[in-house]
């Protein structure tokens, strides 16, 4: 009895995946296998088609080892470097810690107008690649191309907002939300 309880529940509707048929672990990921064959790891819908879960295995190692060279680029800016751009726009105390923080962040090519966070990924000439413009990525998997004035004109913006923080998260979601901001600045 026990065990078909259990199996009723994998096969319900959990979040927005649909009925689920299979739940994996891969390292520290989830991985949700709905009827429609659609894979999610961590809540994120693949939009790539796999035909088994060994292929969403492989497509995780290959994301994860991508991730670890781009932290890898970072950890090549000295961190008298990093903490040199940390001073230049803030009188925070300085840690190995903090350091770490911005080199990850960094790294993540998350959407930020931070200005530390920015004068980073400038200095780096891999994030600049395209025509001097800096690449975001966005939680919807798309990704946007910025250029310092941009940038500038978005930050200057959303400095006098009291609701900072949540539009640059709402930006982050996906390339619509982005844009309709963007069409406002």
């Amino acid at each position: 009895m026990q065990l078909a309880n259990f199996l009723s529940k994998i096969h319900t509707v959990k979040g927005n995946y649909g009925k689920v048929v299979s739940v994996a672990s891969y390292y520290d990921k989830e991985i949700i296998i709905n009827d429609k064959e659609e894979y999610f790891v961590d809540g994120i819908k693949l939009e790539q088609k796999f035909d088994n879960l060994e292929e969403v295995k492989s497509y995780i190692d290959i994301q994860e080892e991508a991730f670890k060279t781009k932290v890898e680029l970072y950890e090549n800016i000295s961190d008298t470097k990093v903490a040199s751009i940390i001073r230049k726009h803030t009188e925070i105390k300085i840690t190995n810690q903090l350091i770490e923080h911005y080199i990850h962040t960094a790294s993540s090519k998350c959407f930020t107008v931070d200005p530390i966070i920015l004068e980073m990924r400038m200095t780096n000439k891999l994030d600049s690649e395209i025509n001097d413009k800096i690449v975001f990525r966005l939680d919807d998997g798309k990704q946007v191309a910025l250029s310092e004035q941009t940038l500038e004109k978005i930050a200057n913006l959303l400095n006098n907002m009291e609701i900072k923080d949540q539009t640059i998260d709402f930006m982050r979601k996906s390339q619509e939300n982005f844009l309709s901001v963007i069409r406002i600045v």
